[in-house]
């Protein structure tokens, strides 16, 4: 929610920033009025993805794990790689959010596997659609003139589902 919550408070607080036309990383952006609160928000979310991806190593959908923690990884790629400084700097950031996309869409997918082998077939055919919807969504976005819905719902998906699996990650481990 740490990603969610960062970029929906820095669009509504940029009156010129479109959050349907233009994507999340123009928030980050070398020139944007939200690039250090922007920073610090993919920062911490990959940082916080880092650390949860060594609690799903310790759970049934520990296949998962890895790409979680790239996931966290790439996301402060993306922040330490803002767009609009050289078109060097600029494909870096797109490496990065190519990386973070993929990551979060397989996420899901890869712990379908580990959902099916401890009963829950309707939680790993969800996963399996979760992951599928968000690469479809986020693959959608290139090139779009509505970039920034089709990012932010293929993202949100993804980020929705690892919100979904950590609070049932943390009321297994605390029952």
């Amino acid at each position: 929610m740490v990603f969610v919550g960062g970029w929906a408070v820095m669009g509504a607080t940029w009156s010129t920033y479109s959050p349907r036309r233009q994507a999340i990383s123009d928030l980050a952006a070398v020139d944007s009025p939200r690039r250090w609160p922007m920073f610090v928000v993919f920062v911490a979310y990959g940082v916080l993805m880092v650390i949860g991806s060594q609690a799903l190593r310790r759970s049934s959908v520990r296949l998962a794990w890895p790409a979680a923690a790239v996931n966290g990884l790439a996301l402060i790629g993306v922040a330490l790689f803002p767009i609009h400084r050289s078109t060097f700097i600029d494909d870096r950031h797109g490496n990065a959010a190519l990386i973070a996309y993929l990551s979060i869409a397989a996420l899901p997918v890869l712990a379908a596997r580990g959902l099916t082998r401890t009963g829950h077939g309707w939680a790993a055919i969800a996963s399996i659609v979760a992951g599928v919807a968000s690469i479809l969504f986020l693959a959608s976005a290139y090139g779009n003139d509505y970039v920034g819905a089709l990012q932010r719902t293929g993202a949100g998906i993804g980020d929705m589902w690892t919100f979904v699996a950590g609070v049932v990650l943390l009321r297994r481990r605390s029952a």
